[in-house]
């Protein structure tokens, strides 16, 4: 976790500063063709797309849907190879001023507040769910359960040369008498070696 937290942290710092001038997309499309029911006359073609966009320090994962329709299969062939990954970095483009503002409210699934936000989008016949995350929320996302996992790993380096309970602190003695003992406080039995010790190598 602590390797994973960091590289998080570390990589989203230079997605974060690289975000200010360069727009970076990329998405998935998958799309598929439905036949008419018996009551209806016309076919469907229902193209799905999976993305993520960095920009203007936000971070925007979204997916969106568009239906065209056509009276038979032949008239939709434009979407036969609609499909696969798609990817593109723009240097000096910045987003659209509805996509990151400081303050909007539409309603539960449609808001912002410092570029955290949950972004409904209708263009053109195409639908959108957006979740905007500030850069400065997934460095933290890694950099808190980093922190977290280096202070405990330290402080039971401290309790072991210290010789106490390595769950709750209770002085135990010596760290040499330290063998196979139980706290009288928390219960917890271990055997705690200190890391020189030639047994833990």
């Amino acid at each position: 976790m602590l390797a994973l937290g960091t590289l998080v942290s570390v990589g989203g710092v230079g997605m974060w500063v690289r975000s200010a001038g360069w727009l970076d997309h990329g998405g998935y499309g998958l799309g598929w063709f439905v036949e008419p029911a018996p009551r209806e006359s016309l076919w469907r073609f229902v193209a799905g797309r999976v993305f993520v966009t960095s920009n203007s320090g936000v971070l925007l994962l979204g997916v969106s849907r568009y239906t065209s329709y056509s009276s038979d299969r032949a008239g939709l062939s434009q979407w036969e190879t609609y499909g696969g990954w798609e990817g593109s970095s723009m240097q000096g483009v910045h987003l659209r001023a509805d996509r990151v503002v400081a303050w909007r409210w539409g309603s539960l699934t449609d808001w912002q507040a410092g570029g955290l936000g949950l972004i409904e989008q209708s263009r053109q016949g195409e639908d959108a769910q957006i979740v905007s995350l500030p850069w400065s929320m997934v460095i933290g996302a890694g950099g808190v359960p980093a922190a977290w996992v280096a202070w405990r790993r330290r402080r039971r380096a401290r309790r072991l040369v210290a010789g106490q309970c390595l769950r709750c602190g209770y002085a135990l003695g010596p760290a040499d008498e330290q063998r196979m003992r139980r706290c009288s406080e928390c219960g917890r039995a271990e055997t705690a070696k200190l890391p020189s010790d030639p047994a833990t190598k």
